[in-house]
């Protein structure tokens, strides 16, 4: 391995008995207490229709990642990733990676996250699809047709050369579905989300997230983070900060994170996560990069112990 990013991913990857094998560790063990609500149960024993909505799948999916990147980092040691980065809400496990803010404060703050976006879908509802196949280019101007004909719809994920996801007013993503194969798109899979994440309609969830993050301070970043609003690489933690409360209503562009990474020589891209999505993304985008996932406590001990063979 040359350079290693670890890498987190975002919501779509709940499942109910998630993060089973680090259900004792203090992180998950306080997690109803730091989020304020009852995840613990729901994440051992669903129903999965509750744990899939955003205000209990975010802080489910972050601290799930977070305990496994605990279990990877001490099998470590003082072995450290070059880079770091996540889709969507899990910039914020990769900020914790990082060494800005510690666990227990990521999950606190990725529950107001979520609260602030389930608040903003009661008054603005929509809907998200993934369009399979196409060119980004003439999806984009269906889109903009369609936003002009029906009402709002854009690209909010940038995902792979062959992937991208639209998000929007529920009619418009409607009219999308039927007109998608005027523009190369093979397939249209609806997503179970309610409302058009990462577009301008969701400006007022960036609002209340911003006022629930008043006094938060993050503490100087131990690893560059490459962050989806644009696929820069970042090292200023207030920057950053910045960066993530917009992004709520900013596409994700995990291609061009991806891009980035392959450009600053990485050539190992670790997912760590409670499934793995990320990896099947960037075997797409940089074949030549190797991928690994830690979705156990297993799996984590035999990635680290391959990393330290390498690396050491």
């Amino acid at each position: 391995m040359k350079r290693v990013a670890v890498v987190f991913p975002g919501q779509g990857v709940q499942h109910v008995g998630m993060g089973s094998d680090v259900i004792d560790v203090p992180l998950l063990r306080d997690i109803d207490k730091t989020v304020g609500m009852g995840l613990t149960a729901l994440m051992q024993d669903g129903p999965a229709s509750e744990l899939v909505r955003t205000h209990c799948a975010q802080p489910a999916i972050v601290a799930v990642s977070l305990a496994y990147w605990g279990v990877l980092a001490e099998a470590l040691g003082d072995v450290r990733p070059d880079f770091v980065a996540g889709h969507s809400v899990g910039e914020w496990a990769a900020l914790c990676a990082a060494g800005a803010l510690d666990a227990r404060e990521a999950v606190r703050i990725v529950g107001a996250r979520g609260k602030a976006m389930h608040a903003c879908v009661q008054t603005v509802p929509g809907a998200m699809a993934a369009a399979i196949g196409g060119e980004r280019d003439a999806i984009a101007q269906l889109c903009a047709r369609i936003s002009v004909e029906v009402g709002f719809v854009g690209i909010a994920n940038d995902n792979e050369p062959k992937q991208v996801v639209v998000s929007g007013v529920s009619d418009a993503i409607d009219a999308f579905v039927a007109q998608a194969k005027q523009c190369g798109v093979k397939r249209v899979i609806p997503l179970d989300v309610a409302g058009p994440f990462h577009t301008e309609r969701m400006q007022p969830a960036v609002a209340q997230f911003a006022s629930a993050l008043h006094g938060v301070v993050f503490a100087p970043m131990r690893t560059p983070i490459v962050l989806n609003c644009d696929g820069g690489i970042y090292t200023d933690s207030d920057v950053v900060l910045e960066r993530l409360v917009q992004s709520i209503a900013m596409p994700v562009l995990w291609q061009q994170c991806v891009h980035t990474l392959a450009a600053a020589e990485v050539d190992t891209v670790i997912e760590v996560g409670p499934a793995s999505v990320l990896a099947k993304l960037v075997a797409k985008i940089a074949p030549h990069m190797r991928t690994y996932a830690v979705t156990s406590v297993a799996t984590a001990h035999d990635v680290a112990r391959q990393w330290r063979e390498v690396c050491v």
